[in-house]
């Protein structure tokens, strides 16, 4: 209400010399704008700056907060947690002038993050057209970060001149769901508000930051990368990545749109999407401080193989998505920051040991991955079918993170490997109701290995959660792995339909 900000502005005013600097500069961060989401069930932080040495007064609702600025001009306050629910104004003020921001609404926060599959938008997708025009839905909030930055061409003088963190993205504004916000809207992020939304009934707020063709280097932060002696040197050295960097399509359209600069490298390098930290100082770093409910992650084509198609080192991008994970959640002080990914699709292209890695990132803590094997496309790199996949996320988000115990929410994974004689046991996770497969017959995609490092076709039987390996050809196996090729032809579901995870269990031969 604005008498609790007013009482608590006068309450300290005596601490301030009342100016028109002060008034002038009053700012808040750029994700607080009318129509906002703030996090449920967790204190509020808001922030800004104004002039150096004011008292900033800030109230929601029925609660109110005072800070006074420091001597850079910035300040922050926390107000109390609140449940889900508005719509509040939220005021702030210094003596002398007021901001206010309308419809501001207390529900789930989530960032949506990653490269193109991330940024697809709504209306590009499968079915998109017709579920934008049906997107009417006040209680989903979208705050859209489109990139600020060509990605296109060699950059001119002045396109060099005015690469910087600061333009890493365009002013946006959290807007209502509505037919025309939802087309240009990340597919995969509107799928899995909506499915949320309609599951929960709490109103969500989705931040969508993903730009095209990101190497997950340029996500984390320079410091967390020089900190984490198992990556390479260059991947927090932005000079050296543009000569070495393992990500080399991205690595050449950065070469080529700072082609001027490289011709003749004098000043400070010039701020690019793909260099290593950038993303994160210009799209994560701004929004610490924000209450989250999660984060959705679809990216990994940039970091899977290089411009060849040779396999990129995948225990790389393992411990690069420990960094990075554990970067973010420092960053938003949430030691337990839900992080849910999308493993990446059948292709044609050698992603079966990069799935393989990302499905080890399961080992971290508060993790979720979406399995999509089954709904890749053979020759594009932009499978269209966004709405199974934000389907397949919004199912982990209400288990895993929002508690709601959702049958069958994960796709079945193995937990338990056992060789006996020439027969490999196998085990999975699966509440939904025992192993099948989509289409009546036996079980295909299996393979064993052994001593000899010959993998061979097996043959599978499936008994609830456990499935039986066996092929003449081995007659001593030591490993097993499932859906292990460029666009596997596998057939085997849990018991609500979601795709056994691709998997290497068992001690393979070096």
């Amino acid at each position: 209400m604005r008498t609790h900000l007013a009482s608590a502005v006068l309450a300290l005013s005596l601490l301030s010399q009342a100016c028109a600097d002060a008034r002038d500069s009053l700012e808040l961060a750029p994700v607080f704008t009318d129509h906002m989401v703030l996090q449920r069930g967790q204190p509020i932080e808001i922030w800004g700056r104004a002039e150096a040495g004011v008292v900033v007064g800030v109230s929601l609702g029925d609660a109110a907060a005072v800070a006074v600025t420091d001597p850079l001009g910035a300040w922050s306050v926390e107000l109390e947690a609140l449940d889900a629910g508005g719509p509040y104004e939220l005021v702030v003020g210094v003596a002398g002038r007021e901001l206010s921001f309308e419809d501001v609404l207390i529900g789930d926060v989530w960032l949506c993050s990653g490269q193109s599959n991330m940024r697809w938008q709504l209306d590009q997708s499968e079915g998109g057209d017709a579920a934008a025009a049906g997107a009417d839905l006040p209680q989903v909030r979208l705050f859209d970060m489109q990139g600020g930055l060509s990605l296109a061409g060699t950059w001119s003088e002045r396109q060099l001149a005015d690469a910087s963190i600061e333009s890493g993205y365009q002013a946006a504004q959290w807007t209502p769901c509505t037919p025309r916000t939802a087309a240009s809207f990340s597919g995969v992020g509107y799928w899995f508000g909506r499915d949320l939304h309609e599951r929960t009934g709490v109103t969500i707020g989705l931040i969508c930051n993903a730009i095209g063709g990101s190497p997950i280097e340029a996500w984390t932060s320079l410091e967390a990368m020089g900190a984490e002696t198992r990556l390479p040197a260059f991947v927090s050295d932005p000079r050296a990545w543009l000569e070495q960097g393992e990500s080399t399509w991205a690595r050449s359209r950065a070469r080529q749109n700072l082609g001027r600069w490289l011709d003749d490298p004098t000043g400070a390098l010039p701020g690019h999407p793909f260099l290593p930290g950038f993303l994160f100082d210009s799209g994560i770093r701004p929004l610490a401080g924000l209450g989250l409910r999660g984060v959705i992650w679809y990216q990994g084509e940039s970091n899977a193989t290089d411009e060849a198609g040779a396999v990129i080192d995948p225990e790389r991008y393992r411990v690069a998505m420990q960094t990075l994970i554990a970067n973010w959640r420092r960053t938003f002080a949430m030691p337990d920051l839900p992080f849910l990914f999308v493993q990446l699709p059948g292709i044609e292209r050698d992603w079966a040991a990069f799935r393989e890695a990302q499905r080890r990132c399961l080992e971290i803590p508060g993790t979720g991955m979406a399995v999509t094997i089954d709904i890749g496309d053979a020759g594009d790199v932009h499978p269209r079918n966004k709405r199974e996949v934000g389907r397949r996320l919004a199912l982990l988000a209400a288990d895993q993170v929002l508690g709601l115990e959702v049958v069958g929410a994960r796709s079945p994974n193995p937990v338990e490997f056992e060789v006996e004689g020439a027969r490999v046991h196998l085990r999975v996770a699966d509440d939904g109701g025992g192993l099948a497969t989509t289409d009546g017959a036996a079980p295909r995609g299996f393979e064993l290995v052994g001593d000899d490092g010959t993998w061979q076709p097996a043959a599978a039987t499936l008994d609830g959660d456990r499935i039986v390996v066996i092929s003449e050809a081995v007659p001593t196996p030591v490993a097993a792995r499932y859906a292990f090729a460029p666009l596997p032809d596998c057939n085997v579901v849990g018991g609500t339909g979601l795709p056994l995870t691709p998997f290497v269990e068992g001690r393979v031969p070096q």
